[in-house]
């Protein structure tokens, strides 16, 4: 319980930092920008 409890409250601090948090996975599909490019299916592969 001790851990679930810090994690939460590092998460609220790294919010409260300004930090944005997101996926990798979402992160990944940023940089490939458009859909349907052998980058966006390269990466659709790894990720599922």
């Amino acid at each position: 319980m001790r851990v679930l409890n810090d994690k939460y409250f590092a998460i609220e601090r790294i919010k409260q930092e300004g930090v944005k948090m997101a996926t990798v996975e979402s992160i990944l599909f940023e940089i490939a920008r458009v859909s349907g490019t052998d980058s966006f299916k390269a990466i659709s592969k790894l990720v599922r």
